[in-house]
């Protein structure tokens, strides 16, 4: 599949959505350093199609800790819908975060 990928775009094809697609491969074969670049290029194509603001928030948040950034890729994803699963885990998210340590 990457490689059928990466040949459309060797052909000249570039998409929001072939990018997708391309980032969500890699994501599959734990490739997430490469898979990055591909959601970056997506969301520079489309800066509001919802899949790679939803793929690269859980690239960050889940690959990476990168919760401060994550959390402002989902709270984009969530500003283009309801999705009431993500929008909980958001929530408890944010409550983690903002709780006292001891």
């Amino acid at each position: 599949v990457v490689s059928a990928l990466s040949r459309a775009r060797e052909s000249g094809l570039r998409s929001a959505e072939l990018e997708n697609a391309s980032a969500v491969a890699l994501i599959r074969l734990e490739r997430f350093d490469e898979a990055r670049p591909h959601l970056e290029t997506a969301l520079q194509l489309a800066p509001t199609a919802p899949d790679p603001l939803l793929n690269m928030a859980l690239l960050l948040d889940l690959h990476y800790s990168e919760t401060a950034e994550a959390l402002r890729y989902y709270e984009r994803y969530l500003g283009l819908g309801p999705d009431p699963k993500i929008a909980g885990y958001v929530q408890r998210i944010k409550r983690f975060r903002s709780a006292p340590t001891n």
